[in-house]
């Protein structure tokens, strides 16, 4: 489901084709990234939080940059 459940879109993400997508997939397989470890105060997670009347905007996740 989600966002992966058309491969022209899925594709997109990736920055291929759709019948590159197995590669990018083993690719990233062969080459993980390290994880970064960041401790909770530093976290950019509590950059931007939203609380009372910000909440009922509607946005949802349309406010925040994910990627």
């Amino acid at each position: 489901g989600g966002l992966s459940a058309n491969p022209e879109i899925y594709a997109l993400g990736l920055d291929a084709t759709v019948e590159e997508i197995p590669g990018k997939w083993e690719e990233a397989l062969a080459n993980p990234v390290e994880p970064v470890a960041v401790s909770s105060d530093e976290a950019p997670v509590h950059e931007v939080v939203y609380e009372g009347e910000a909440l009922e905007s509607g946005h949802g996740l349309d406010h925040l940059p994910v990627p």
